[in-house]
């Protein structure tokens, strides 16, 4: 490569940050996530406009946050494409090229995740929902109102088990797929810091997952090394392991004992109107289904869609005491086949 044509490509690339930096979309401030997430969209493109605009967003999540190793990964790719060095990826590489993958996943507009259906409840007894799903690292929180609707409120990336998800015994290093209530939270749950200042565990295994013979135990949501900004997509114990900053954020989310969190694989997304008439025929089937007369006088608050394998788990309260019935669907409507009660 002729050295005046590299001087060129590099004076190309530092008039285009200037004008950038002080144009309108420059001066735009994001979060470093939506920095990250924006220049691994721009990267995955490989045009000259978006290399630049790639190399910006990239250099601006440096600035912002040194710690995030993502961010000066994107940014020697995107100066490497400007100057038409070709990318030479080795094992190293790896867990960038997967956090910038998950990243480049653009959240769904106006849609929402077939998944969780709610309906309308006159005490509000619970206020938020969380989603997690694992093959996005992308964890959303949803906002339930007493009419039976729910609104996106935020969403964060999240690390996950280092061999995926579908936990099935104790020390596989998966993160289980299921429904699970947050039930305590745990100041400086580590000695050494490296899970962070802060954990919230879940009642990880549920009824169904012992009566299906999964094992392990400690599955907590918590955050990550003081040195570090994030940790790559699959690498925690089983734990979902989100950003210092990010976890700060979630605890006002949470009412233990109360908040529920669905983890799948994939979302089901789907348009509001087709999410209504999932909501009322589900909430109909339920009420045809045999219910007991200790059911008679409680309030159905959710019903979450696991996975085609598994069944799907409707959230009852009665009285401030919560329970999860498990049912199959069926062509010929809903079986029950486990209820939960949870104290």
């Amino acid at each position: 490569m002729k050295l005046g044509f590299l001087v060129n490509k590099l004076l190309f690339i530092k008039f285009s940050s200037v004008f950038f930096l002080f144009s309108p979309m420059g001066l735009y401030s994001l979060t470093v996530s939506e920095e990250l997430s924006s220049a691994s969209q721009l990267l995955s493109k490989g045009d000259i406009e978006s290399l630049v605009k790639a190399e910006n967003a990239s250099r601006l999540a440096t600035l912002e946050e040194p710690r995030a190793s993502l961010a000066h990964w994107l940014r020697a790719q995107s100066i490497f494409g400007l100057a038409g060095i070709e990318f030479g990826f080795d094992e190293k590489d790896k867990p960038f090229i997967e956090e910038a993958r998950v990243r480049s996943i653009p959240i769904p507009s106006n849609l929402v995740p077939e998944n969780i259906l709610v309906f309308p409840n006159s005490k509000n007894e619970i206020d938020y929902f969380l989603l997690m799903e694992t093959n996005s690292s992308r964890l959303y929180i949803y906002k339930l109102n007493k009419s039976g609707d729910f609104k996106f409120e935020i969403s964060f990336y999240s690390s996950i088990g280092l061999s995926g998800d579908n936990k099935i015994r104790e020390g596989d290093k998966k993160t289980p797929i299921g429904v699970y209530r947050f039930v305590k939270e745990i100041v400086n749950p580590r000695a050494d810091g490296f899970l962070g200042d802060l954990a919230m565990t879940l009642d990880y295994p549920n009824a169904k997952d012992k009566q299906d013979g999964r094992t392990g135990y400690g599955i907590w949501i918590h955050g990550v090394p003081k040195d570090t900004f994030v940790r790559s997509p699959k690498a925690s114990d089983g734990c979902l392991a989100l950003s210092n900053d990010d976890i700060q954020i979630l605890k006002n989310y949470i009412t233990y004992r109360k908040t529920h969190i669905l983890i799948v694989s994939d979302v089901s997304w789907v348009a509001p109107e087709d999410w209504k008439n999932k909501s009322r025929i589900v909430e109909d089937l339920l009420s045809k289904s045999n219910i007991s007369k200790n059911e008679t006088d409680s309030e159905l608050l959710a019903y979450f869609r696991v996975a085609r394998d598994r069944p799907s788990v409707a959230l009852r309260n009665k009285k401030g005491i919560f329970s999860r019935d498990y049912w199959n669907e069926t062509e010929d409507g809903l079986r029950k086949i486990l209820t939960e009660r949870l104290n």
